[in-house]
């Protein structure tokens, strides 16, 4: 996963962009678990693009998923 990879979905109907989950290949489910375990961390802003508030969640890898991957 790499730093400061995004999801975009608008807040209220239209289409939901997964970045991560098509760009790379990863699942709602394997991403959750990463959050879960404590191996990376989601930021959640919002920000307005044309006229359409969009909620962007950054992930990132912590310091124990860090840990995890250098094994």
């Amino acid at each position: 996963m790499a730093p400061g990879a995004s999801i975009a979905r608008p807040l209220s109907g239209g289409t939901i962009e997964d970045v991560l989950e098509l760009g790379h290949g990863f699942s709602h489910e394997t991403l959750a678990t990463l959050v879960l375990n404590g191996l990376a961390m989601v930021m959640t802003e919002t920000l307005s693009v044309d006229g359409a508030m969009l909620k962007i969640e950054r992930m990132r890898i912590t310091d124990a998923g860090r840990r995890a991957i250098r094994g």
